[in-house]
């Protein structure tokens, strides 16, 4: 029996590695989505950088590379909620309160 081959496909994603330093950093176009760093006690062991500077398990560089990509192959996918309508500054047509009782005006 074999196991299931994992494919991860990110349709339209730019996604390169490139080294940095002894590190490696993983770019969509541009803009920096993860990176992997040599573990600083264990040689051949490497840890991926996490939000607030944080530092993973180690594991070796394929299994650090992996998981910085499935970070942000979720970063990429992830859908932003839609906003809620904007007013933009505008009021309805209905005349305010204080107006329509005749309440408003002059002291």
């Amino acid at each position: 029996m074999t196991a299931p081959v994992r494919c991860l496909v990110i349709t339209g994603a730019n996604l390169r590695w490139r080294r940095d330093g002894s590190a490696w950093v993983l770019f969509h176009g541009r803009r920096r989505v993860g990176r992997v760093i040599p573990d600083a006690e264990h040689a051949g062991m490497w840890r991926s950088t996490m939000s607030g500077g944080r530092l993973s398990d180690m594991a070796n560089l394929t299994w650090s590379k992996s998981a910085v990509l499935d970070a942000a192959a979720r970063e990429l996918e992830y859908i932003r909620p839609a906003k809620s309508p904007v007013n933009e500054g505008r009021f309805s047509e209905q005349k305010p309160a204080h107006a329509a009782n005749g309440a408003g005006g002059s002291r």
